[in-house]
């Protein structure tokens, strides 16, 4: 049915001019993802000297594989230690066969890969920790948790390379006489208390270690859950976590 002006009658509704075609929607402009604007080292120089433009590359552009590299990283810091501490030991009357440098090789390759998957297993435990604990409704997914958890394992080589520099400062260069048992023995337990001493006075720093890897965990959540994850609620779950570990070490090394 048609007016005199030209318009139509479609069931109840009446549209003006020649086009029978409804007004379309605009359109809504999606976000843009977010790009990576740094390499990997330029990520390890921000996340320690500018942890508020790293902490938010890591947070929006996670990456597995950079993680892993942190990780070695980390074991070769404590190869390096366990380097020194022998290096300033010295056996005294004390002959080996080839074979047992090369047994001695094998058991630390052994010991290596073992460490190696060991503080891989802690991370990814933390990294399922972090990513819950700090979700409040974000939904963000457990490749950012990781990401920002494997990060803050910087503070341990850091923490690492200055208890390199204070035990070769410190440790004066030893030697054991083997042709007698007993002064051998005397003597490596008098060497264990004063390292005992040393490492309780280096406590201090592993806690200022937690409470710097805490900030940087604290602002990694607060950027991977869009803002939804206080930095005050990122900061004490990885500050709990931390400090878990360290009461665990400390009573590890008490039963020895």
């Amino acid at each position: 049915m048609k007016y005199a002006d030209g318009s139509k009658w479609f069931y109840g509704e009446v549209y003006l001019g020649i086009s029978e075609t409804p007004p379309q929607s605009p359109e809504i402009a999606l976000p843009k993802p977010y790009e990576r604007k740094l390499s990997f080292l330029q990520r390890i120089f921000k996340v320690l000297f500018s942890p508020r433009e790293g902490m938010e590359d890591v947070a929006l552009a996670p990456s597995y594989g950079e993680v892993f590299r942190i990780i070695a990283i980390q074991v070769f810091v404590a190869l390096m230690f366990l380097a020194l501490i022998f290096s300033k030991i010295q056996f005294v009357g004390l002959s080996l066969p080839p074979a047992f440098w090369a047994i001695l090789m094998f058991a630390v390759v052994i010991a290596v890969i073992f460490t190696y998957g060991l503080i891989v297993a802690v991370w990814l435990i933390i990294s399922v920790i972090v990513k819950f604990a700090c979700n409040k409704g974000s939904g963000w997914d457990l490749k950012s948790a990781a990401s920002i958890t494997g990060y803050t394992f910087l503070v341990d080589t850091i923490v690492g390379f200055a208890s390199l520099a204070t035990f070769w400062f410190f440790i004066p260069l030893i030697k054991i006489d083997v042709t007698n048992l007993e002064l051998a023995r005397q003597f490596i337990a008098n060497l264990r208390a004063q390292l005992n001493w040393l490492w309780l006075c280096w406590l201090p720093v592993s806690i200022l270690g937690i409470v710097w890897k805490s900030y940087l965990g604290g602002l990694g959540a607060n950027f991977g859950t869009s803002g939804k994850c206080p930095i005050k609620l990122g900061f004490a779950v990885f500050f709990c976590i931390g400090l878990v570990g360290l009461l665990i070490s400390v009573a590890s090394y008490i039963l020895q």
